[in-house]
This record gives structure tokens, C-alpha cells and sequence, in this order.
């Protein structure tokens, strides 16, 4: 995950991670420490630009919804 994300979380912020909720305990150099958590509204993880790729599957959704011209 990227490090912007990590800065602008609190310890015992929660967020969303491999489809399970997680508390951020904190940061070591660039290692973030969580636990898992029992929560009803985690973050979302963001990222900044472009710097990650789409997944295969959210890559091609968004080929389909570029390419359906609009009516």
C-alpha cells in the first residue's frame, strides 16, 4: 500500500485490506503495523496518481465503459 495512505491514518484508524477489516497501529520506518478489527465503516484505502496499475479485471471494465459510445 501506498505511503499517503499510511500518513493519513491515526493509530486505531480502521480500513479495508484483502477484504478484511484492519486497525493501523502505527509506522517503523516504511512498515505499517495493523490488527485485525471488528468495525461497521473502515476507510478505503486511496492512492495517489497513477503510480499503481489496475487490476486485470478493474482494467477491463474500464476498457468496456471507455469504449461504449455515448447515446
Amino acid at each position: 500500500m501506498e505511503e499517503y495512505f499510511f500518513g493519513t491514518l491515526l493509530a486505531g484508524d480502521t480500513f479495508m485490506f484483502g477484504g478484511e477489516s484492519v486497525a493501523f497501529e502505527g509506522m517503523r520506518d516504511s512498515e505499517a503495523f495493523v490488527s485485525r478489527a471488528q468495525t461497521t465503516n473502515p476507510k478505503i484505502p486511496s492512492y495517489m496518481g497513477v503510480k499503481f496499475p489496475l487490476s486485470t479485471y478493474l482494467a477491463e471494465r474500464v476498457w468496456r465503459i471507455i469504449d461504449i459510445p455515448a447515446d
